[in-house]
């Protein structure tokens, strides 16, 4: 096998909820390489998904971020679509679809249970007490990893990222640990499980 073909990604088309728009399209990478390349190849593979779309090669598409960190293609024959990238070597998310308002985002669980600056920094008031209801260790982790991607993935939907604060986003907890976006959502959710250790959320507003 030549180098060329070893640092190819598997690329893995996801199955989406019926409850999602049917245009749709999810992708997973895997790619044991630096976040750079992860990177790199992500980009190749959204270009190409959005060729077929547009029906425009590749070649003469292109793709920039917004004022707020967002990327989009600014040919005038993509304005109606709207995609969302997100990493966790050695996997990646990719997330296509109509309208401007999609987040994805993948985590690795977290090994040990966050800081009290950042619990405080993530959750509200409410969202800390329902958590530390959860049994310590291995169900707390992943109730924060959880709640950590919804957040994000919303915040990627707005367009804001990280730059708004992630309190801004309201998620609630199970007593056995599942994790939802508050209620007041305006839009439709999906979580992801597709891949060992890693939890993700697909958000779709307005």
């Amino acid at each position: 096998m030549s180098e060329r073909h070893a640092r190819l990604p598997e690329v893995q088309p996801l199955a989406l909820d019926a409850a999602l728009p049917p245009d749709l399209e999810c992708r997973l990478l895997t790619l044991d390489a630096p976040r750079s390349q992860l990177r790199l190849h992500a980009r190749t593979v959204l270009l190409e998904l959005l060729s077929h779309r547009l029906q425009i090669p590749a070649a003469r598409l292109e793709i920039v971020p917004a004022p707020g960190g967002k990327p989009y293609c600014p040919q005038a024959a993509a304005a109606g679509l709207s995609f969302s990238l997100s990493y966790a070597p050695p996997y990646a998310y990719l997330l296509l679809g109509q309208g401007r308002h999609i987040g994805i985002d993948i985590e690795r669980v977290v090994s040990s249970e966050p800081t009290w600056n950042l619990l405080e920094h993530v959750f509200t008031e409410t969202e800390l007490q329902q958590w530390l209801r959860l049994p310590a260790g291995e169900q707390r982790r992943h109730a924060f990893t959880a709640a950590w991607s919804i957040k994000e993935a919303v915040l990627k939907a707005r367009g804001t990222g990280l730059a708004e604060p992630p309190q801004s986003v309201g998620v609630a907890f199970s007593d056995c640990g599942h994790v939802v976006p508050a209620a007041a959502l305006p839009g439709t959710w999906q979580p992801l499980h597709s891949v060992p250790g890693h939890v993700g959320a697909i958000a779709l507003l307005g």
